[in-house]
């Protein structure tokens, strides 16, 4: 696999939304997997403001998996609704990961 991109990512509860815990436990996702040496290269985008997704939780993941990280500044959680319409910096990842 050339890349991962994640996205507001996190490896632990999110206390901002407990009503998700249960479907969060019930995903199971084995997180050895995101390490392996056949994932080329990570991304992981946070947002400094996000209200559900704290930083130190993205950033603790980033670390965890080896990402390369960006904190993007002046959006909260990626929606439409936040004023997010559109995803430059996916595409210059994407741009990158198409040429590697």
């Amino acid at each position: 696999m050339k890349g991962l991109i994640l996205l507001a990512s996190f490896k632990d509860k999110l206390t901002a939304l407990p009503e998700l815990e249960g479907s969060i436990l019930q995903a199971k996702l084995d997180m050895s997997i995101l390490q392996k040496k056949q994932i080329a290269t990570r991304f992981l985008l946070f947002s400094c403001h996000d209200p559900y997704v704290s930083p130190p939780k993205s950033v603790l993941l980033g670390h965890f998996i080896n990402a390369q990280m960006q904190e993007l500044k002046h959006v909260r959680h990626f929606m439409q609704s936040d004023g997010f319409d559109e995803f430059k910096q996916l595409w210059d990842i994407l741009k990158i990961l198409l040429h590697y």
